[in-house]
């Protein structure tokens, strides 16, 4: 390496290029480290995004069930005091007394046991809540693709609830479920003097 001697004893050499190369390389390597991640840095973020999607994903489903879970108590309410209505209205005219039928606001007619709905989806639960999008379920199995759908003129629940001939019990289940899913809102009327039930079933909601 040649150094230049100037005036005021100051020495002034040139880099070498070993030292210019040992720049280059140090200025890469630091680059390196700003622009990017380690891999150590890289598995602790998947660590922790699993750790996240462990303990998430089950209050999300949680969230999910239970708004379900609202939402068919909902619809119990709504067809339990749909039902008392209409079996008042029954008494009103004289029609609690075995089979009737009921001319609700002069544009439907619904078919009555003793001043109550039959559990028969067509002719009377249908009316009950009078949604504009229910549909009826053709079999036990078949999911409802709507917001709600019903099933009537059965004689057993997935529960277990029975009933006997000419009883029969009728459901109305929400969106994704079938008549056969323990989700959703039950009618059962036994055809008999005893007064008919409502109920859920959100087991499997």
């Amino acid at each position: 390496m040649a150094c230049t001697n100037v005036s005021l004893m100051i020495i002034i050499c040139p880099p070498s290029i070993e030292m210019l190369h040992q720049t280059q390389i140090t200025s890469t390597s630091e680059a390196s480290k700003k622009n990017g991640f380690t891999l150590i840095e890289l598995i602790i973020v998947i660590v922790i995004l699993g750790i996240l999607s462990v303990t998430a994903a089950p209050r999300f489903i949680n969230i999910s069930t239970d708004a379900t879970v609202s939402a068919v108590n909902g619809m119990k309410g709504a067809l339990h005091s749909a039902i008392s209505l209409i079996h008042a209205k029954a008494v009103i005219k004289g029609l609690n007394n075995g089979y009737e039928t009921l001319a609700l606001d002069g544009s439907v007619d619904i078919n009555l046991y003793n001043g109550y709905p039959t559990a028969s989806f067509i002719d009377a639960i249908r009316y009950t809540v009078r949604l504009d999008d229910i549909s009826q379920l053709n079999s036990t199995s078949e999911v409802c693709e709507v917001d709600w759908c019903g099933k009537g003129w059965e004689t057993i629940l997935p529960s277990g609830i029975t009933t006997t001939d000419p009883g029969r019990v009728a459901k109305i289940v929400p969106k994704g479920y079938s008549f056969g899913d323990l989700c959703g809102v039950y009618y059962v009327n036994h055809i008999d003097d005893t007064i008919p039930i409502t109920g859920v079933e959100t087991s499997e909601c």
